[in-house]
């Protein structure tokens, strides 16, 4: 529920405002108070919250009264007997020469910020962490809103090199011909995009790396971004074109023997038919 309450400006001499006087307190705002309504009315504010001459919600008060201005402060309180701080958000507006005060519990929502925050730094420590290469693209333009620590550490280029299509820049430029076709087609169809490319490092060497990103939607089903990440693989394409030359070479060795075999069994044949020959060829006939 929420809290209600108006308040008198109290001034000195001067007419610098000194206090507020409750003249309403509905019982929701009483209870936030601590107080019964029947105790606040006709009081000042100071009298009985004197450490409050310090607090956002007080000068709040005052600047209000003062200029007119409405405002929205939201600001933690923790009692005496309290075990964690309660957070609240109160408008204040000026009504005539009072001001009228709107106030409610924020704790929950404070509390799950906080969590969010929390996550966040936690998700993002572990981005940071993994070795692959992990990136976020806006939809509908495709451009790179952020990259982990790895891209950078990996390519030694700055956030505002990498930023939009910045980071193109250490895309192989015969794959990122490839690499841009086949990305306009997954935007406009939303299949995964997924492929192989190089990816220069900070020393110019070009390592491959295999990428994979799927895009995250609205209620509506329509695309709001990508979240990708890229694996080196570099070692394990050269392994296979190591193993390959190997299997290439073994056949071509397959394919000599074979020859050599077919063309060493020829002339024997040859030796033998003649060898069948002569003895006929000596006969007295």
């Amino acid at each position: 529920p929420y809290g209600f309450a108006i308040l008198h400006p109290e001034r000195d001499a001067t007419g610098r405002i000194v206090d507020l006087t409750w003249l309403y307190v509905n019982p929701a705002f009483a209870r936030l108070t601590g107080f019964p309504p029947a105790q606040l009315i006709g009081q000042r504010l100071l009298q009985l919250f004197p450490s409050s001459a310090g607090s956002p919600f007080f000068a709040a008060y005052i600047q209000v009264a003062e200029t007119g201005q409405p405002t929205v402060v939201e600001h933690s309180y923790q009692g005496e007997s309290s075990t964690s701080p309660t957070w609240f958000r109160a408008t204040v507006v000026r009504t005539g020469e009072n001001i009228a005060v709107l106030v409610h519990d924020i704790t929950d929502r404070k509390q799950t910020e906080a969590a969010l925050l929390t996550s966040e730094a936690s998700f993002r420590a572990l981005l940071n962490a993994t070795p692959a290469l992990v990136w976020v693209c806006k939809a509908p333009t495709g451009e790179n809103i952020y990259f982990n620590d790895t891209w950078y550490e990996y390519t030694g280029q700055t956030r505002e090199q990498s930023v939009s299509y910045g980071w193109t820049d250490a895309a192989h430029p015969d794959d990122w011909k490839r690499m841009q076709s086949l990305w306009h087609r997954c935007q406009i169809t939303g299949e995964p995009y997924t492929g192989e490319a190089r990816y220069r490092r900070k020393d110019g060497e070009y390592r491959w790396f295999t990428f994979r990103a799927l895009p995250t939607r609205n209620q509506q089903g329509q695309i709001e971004s990508w979240y990708g990440a890229s694996i080196d693989i570099h070692d394990q394409k050269q392994a296979q074109s190591a193993a390959s030359a190997l299997r290439e070479a073994d056949k071509q060795k397959d394919d000599f023997l074979a020859m050599l075999g077919h063309e060493l069994r020829n002339p024997l044949a040859a030796v033998t038919t003649a060898l069948q020959v002569l003895p006929s060829a000596s006969s007295p006939s």
